[in-house]
């Protein structure tokens, strides 16, 4: 058995940045480590102390068996010798073989219980590793699916708007003409129709005003329920890969529909009854500043998951670098010693 110690520890890592449960872990890890290397360093000791009294004891034997074949060589006989010499022989044999074999198996004991704690210290590792694998690749899915729904939606909408507005303008030109040359040919028969054409027409707008209000805050709050629902359900169906890609393209099909029939109908709205605008104008301002008030506070939300995930990464690699790294060094010490 080699008396050589065992390097001490590399110095304790800075743990100021991580939280409490993730500084208990790997406080415990290193505590560990110490007892089992105090551990080894007190069974060097004490066969070291072993080794030194034998060796003492068989140095002492020695001088005295000198000391009597000095005083008492003419008084022995060559058959005494000999067979002196054989018992000699044989016990020193015996005690070789005894002392190898309780050396092997304490080698042997040795090796199994550092072989364990290194398995159970693996298996806990990959756990947590596979754990928060799963958890980063679901939170870097949901937020590629989101990115490219709002893509999606983007350009859905600046196309259908483009479109409809040329339509839109297209028509209005021609009703416009239309209705300018029929008023031209008809001003001078019709003054007294005028008057009731106008008041009608108040009227009208007035009506038109408030069924237009109620029906888009019917049609607001049923949006907002559809988007509702379909947040929930794909948060819940979101499991797995497959279940992933079917879920973002109903949820593309379902989205951009719904989006261009609201765009079509908010944008004809608007390009054709001017005198609208400024009731919904303040509808929308409304509409917007609490749109981007949950936008920020979704945003502010996701920010602090990735920051804290981010920092779990990290944490945990550094983690990992230094307790491979004190595995090696152990391994290392251990094959040196076995050798």
């Amino acid at each position: 058995m080699s008396s050589a110690r065992r390097p001490s520890l590399p110095p304790m890592p800075d743990l100021s940045h991580l939280k409490e449960e993730e500084r208990k872990i790997i406080e415990d890890v290193l505590r560990r480590q110490k007892e089992e290397e105090e551990k080894e360093q007190d069974m060097i000791r004490q066969m070291q102390m072993e080794f030194d009294t034998y060796r003492q004891t068989v140095e002492k034997v020695g001088e005295e068996v000198k000391r009597s074949e000095n005083a008492d060589t003419g008084a022995v006989c060559d058959i005494y010798r000999q067979t002196d010499d054989r018992d000699r022989q044989t016990d020193r044999q015996t005690y070789r073989q005894t002392r190898r074999q309780t050396d092997r198996t304490d080698e042997q004991t040795d090796r199994q219980t550092d072989r364990q704690t290194t398995t159970d210290n693996r298996q806990t590792d990959r756990q947590t590793d596979r754990q928060t694998d799963r958890q980063t690749d679901r939170q870097t899915d949901r937020q590629t699916d989101r990115q490219t729904r709002q893509t999606d939606r983007q350009t859905d909408r600046q196309t259908d708007r483009q479109t409809d507005r040329q339509t839109d303008r297209q028509t209005d030109r021609q009703t416009d003409r239309q209705t300018d040359r029929q008023t031209d040919r008809q001003t001078d028969r019709q003054t007294d129709r005028q008057t009731d054409r106008q008041t009608d027409r108040q009227t009208d707008r007035q009506t038109d005003r408030q069924t237009d209000r109620q029906t888009d805050r019917q049609t607001d709050r049923q949006t907002d329920r559809q988007t509702d629902r379909q947040t929930d359900r794909q948060t819940d169906r979101q499991t797995d890969q497959t279940d992933r890609q079917t879920d973002r393209q109903t949820d593309r099909q379902t989205d951009r529909q719904t989006d261009r029939q609201t765009d079509r109908q908010t944008d004809r709205q608007t390009d054709r009854q001017t005198d609208r605008q400024t009731d919904r104008q303040t509808d929308r301002q409304t509409d917007r500043q609490t749109d981007r008030q949950t936008d920020r506070q979704t945003d502010r939300q996701t920010d602090r998951q990735t920051d804290r995930q981010t920092d779990r990464q990290t944490d945990r690699q550094t983690d990992r670098q230094t307790d491979r790294q004190t595995d090696r060094q152990t391994d290392r010490q251990t094959d040196r010693q076995f050798i």
